[in-house]
């Protein structure tokens, strides 16, 4: 199954419409939260909403601040994906680890 995936991190700058054509094809973001990560929450949040993907998977340390960004998560420690696992509608967000 194809599946399109991005891993957002080291973004110090808003994108550009060029680069979020780029990636507005993605079925899943992958968003680290850590303390020495240069991409803010609220830059991954703008990032996100623009691209709009079926799943958005958080790692990292900071995970409880980004569930005040995204709302509930959904808190696992082993993530299986298959394109018939993606929502059909709206947006899935995981906490992984």
């Amino acid at each position: 199954e194809e599946m399109k995936i991005c891993y957002i991190d080291g973004i110090e700058k808003k994108l550009e419409n060029k680069e979020l054509d780029f990636v507005s094809v993605v079925d899943i973001v992958i968003a680290p939260v850590e303390e020495e990560n240069k991409t803010k929450l609220d830059q991954i949040q703008e990032i996100v909403n623009s691209i709009d993907p079926k799943m958005v998977v958080v790692i990292g340390e900071k995970k409880d601040e980004a569930e005040k960004v995204f709302g509930a998560m959904e808190k696992i420690d082993v993530l299986k994906i298959s394109k018939t696992n993606l929502p059909e509608e709206g947006r899935q967000i995981i906490a992984l680890g």
